[in-house]
């Protein structure tokens, strides 16, 4: 906190939102998404795969969750 909370900071350049986004996609051997778009495009059509698809809009939901989760813990407890 204390950074431009743009959305592309928050959920995709701060060092936490790239360890969150990290964790996940290396696991199933997926690159994230560098920009909001691309995460838009990646959630559009991820995969030809049913499994994969619904496993990328979950985790799509489980990062985005996190990075809000620990932002307010950031900035309503610390």
């Amino acid at each position: 906190v204390g950074h431009n909370e743009d959305r592309q900071h928050l959920f995709f350049d701060c060092t936490f939102s790239r360890q969150v986004w990290s964790f996940f996609t290396t696991r199933i051997q997926l690159t994230s998404p560098l920009l909001f778009e691309d995460g838009l495009r990646w959630l559009v059509n991820p995969s030809r795969d049913k499994n994969v698809k619904l496993i990328v809009r979950l985790l799509h939901q489980a990062c985005l969750y996190l990075i809000w989760k620990e932002r307010n813990s950031r900035i309503h407890t610390d």
